[in-house]
């Protein structure tokens, strides 16, 4: 409140100025504090605004005097929507519970703050590839896979594994048809019964410990993440088994194709860079302690089994980006 109303030191000022680098709530306090002073500015000239907030605002008063000086707070929706709706917040409850399982001794707010500073956690809650972050801070190995099914979620279960499913939280307890096909909720899967056709779940929207839904609707759910699952163990308990994303649906137009022939030669470069760095050079053949290798040539000298390579990763990120529902457009010359 001394902030608010402008009563600390500049000493004081300073420290509080870089924990709100560091703290997420403390960054929305600063964000309201600019709000303020936008409204208590503009309502010298206008007595009326703080009685008609307009629909781009919510306007708070602490405390029973309404004048300037007594901080009167403008509250953008979108920004404080992130800190309190718990809509928003079902990932950071989904990493807290797995944590929580495992006897880490972690809370909400401890996790929301270092969602916040690390720019994982965005105003409408956390971005589906950054799902798991948390966990990784913990030294937890993480797998992200889309394309997931029954047995395979099954399987990663009995096998000891944490899973978080992105859903579509509509369809959870609803109709299968439910028209939105938004996937914006986060749960925890804790087990699957096919035979009774029901799946058993941490819902953070609820509040209970354990949930059921029908496995119907959490197929119908789960398909509108294109059955988007993290996998979360214990280091030495994780069992790795890579599983792309497959992109065999994507098709790039000409101009990709071009891009994508142009990133395979430039990450030749780049890797011929970074060898040449280590003191590597050409050879006839490989010889790692002579530091010798044959690809130390140019890119349009490279055998073609090396270059198919490089293009076949070119081709893939640049599908990967268009399946993921980014566009790639090139600026007009």
């Amino acid at each position: 409140m001394d902030f608010l109303e402008g009563n600390l030191d500049r000493e004081a000022t300073a420290d509080l100025k870089r924990r709100m680098k560091e703290n997420g709530e403390l960054d929305l306090l600063n964000h309201l504090r600019l709000a303020q002073k936008a409204f208590l500015d503009q309502s010298e000239e206008d007595d009326t605004l703080a009685e008609t907030p307009s629909e781009h605002a919510i306007v708070v008063p602490i405390g029973a005097a309404r004048q300037k000086g007594s901080a009167v707070l403008v509250l953008d929706p979108k920004r404080l929507a992130a800190a309190k709706q718990e809509g928003y917040l079902c990932d950071i409850e989904c990493e807290e519970y797995i944590l929580l399982s495992l006897g880490y001794e972690v809370n909400k707010k401890s996790l929301l703050d270092e969602a916040f500073q690390n720019k994982w956690m965005r105003e409408k809650g956390m971005p589906i590839y950054h799902i798991g972050r948390l966990l990784e801070k913990y030294r937890l190995s993480i797998a992200r896979r889309y394309d997931s099914n029954m047995d395979e979620l099954t399987k990663l279960l009995n096998t000891g594994n944490h899973l978080i499913a992105v859903v579509n939280a509509a369809k959870l307890t609803a109709q299968p048809c439910a028209d939105d096909a938004n996937p914006n909720h986060a749960v925890v899967v804790l087990k699957v019964s096919q035979q009774e056709g029901a799946v058993e779940l941490f819902d953070p929207q609820t509040g209970n410990s354990v949930d059921s839904c029908s496995l119907e609707n959490f197929l119908s759910a789960w398909g509108d993440s294109q059955n988007f699952l993290v996998v979360a163990n214990r280091q030495g308990d994780f069992v790795y088994d890579p599983q792309p994303i497959s992109v065999a649906d994507v098709e790039l137009n000409p101009e990709l194709l071009e891009l994508g022939e142009a990133i395979a030669e430039n990450a030749h470069e780049i890797w011929a860079s970074k060898r040449r760095a280590e003191g590597w050079q050409y050879g006839m053949e490989r010889n790692d302690e002579k530091l010798e290798t044959p690809n130390m040539v140019p890119y349009s000298d490279l055998p073609e089994i090396e270059r198919q390579y490089d293009r076949e990763m070119a081709f893939q990120t640049l599908k990967l980006v268009k399946k993921l529902g980014y566009r790639i457009e090139k600026e007009e010359e």
